[in-house]
C-alpha cells in the first residue's frame, strides 16, 4: 500500500495547478502518531512541531475520527491508500497529487494467538489485507 496525502473533494489545494510538500504547510496536517522518525524526515520539516510557518499538526492513534472530520475542514492527512480505498472510490476523499512526494510503501501486520479462533470480522479483515497485498 502506498502512502498518500488526501483531503475532501472541495479542498482549496485541488484548485492549485501544482501541489508541493511546502504547499501543504498552509493547511492543518494529520499524521499517524506511530510514524517512524526516519520516515517523517523524508518530508524535510513538514511534520516538525517547531516550525513557525504552518497551520498545525494532528497526530492520531485511530484513523476513523480523522477520516470523518476531513469532510468538514481543510485538513490534509497522510495515510496508506488502502485505509481510504472505499472513500477514494466513492469520491468522499481525493488523493492529492503532490509533485515531490517521496515514494513510501506501508506494510500491515496482524498478530493473533495461534490457539485462538478468529472472529468472522477478524478473518474478513485479514482476507482484505491479503487481497490488497496481491493487487
Amino acid at each position: 500500500s502506498r502512502a498518500i496525502f488526501c483531503c475532501r473533494p472541495e479542498h482549496p489545494l485541488l484548485f492549485e495547478k501544482h501541489v508541493y510538500l511546502a504547499t501543504l504547510r498552509d493547511y492543518p496536517l494529520a499524521m499517524p502518531r506511530s510514524m517512524p522518525q526516519m520516515l517523517s524526515q523524508q518530508f524535510d520539516d513538514l511534520f516538525d512541531h517547531d516550525r513557525h510557518d504552518f497551520a498545525g499538526i494532528v497526530k492520531y492513534d485511530q484513523f476513523q475520527p480523522i477520516k470523518e472530520s476531513l469532510a468538514n475542514c481543510d485538513m490534509v492527512v497522510i495515510t496508506p491508500d488502502l485505509s481510504v480505498k472505499h472513500e477514494l472510490e466513492s469520491g468522499e476523499l481525493v488523493a492529492l497529487n503532490v509533485e515531490n512526494m517521496p515514494n513510501i510503501l506501508a506494510n500491515f501486520s496482524v498478530v493473533y494467538l495461534k490457539n485462538q479462533h478468529l472472529s468472522p470480522a477478524a478473518q474478513r479483515f485479514i482476507d482484505f489485507l491479503l487481497l490488497a497485498d496481491v493487487k
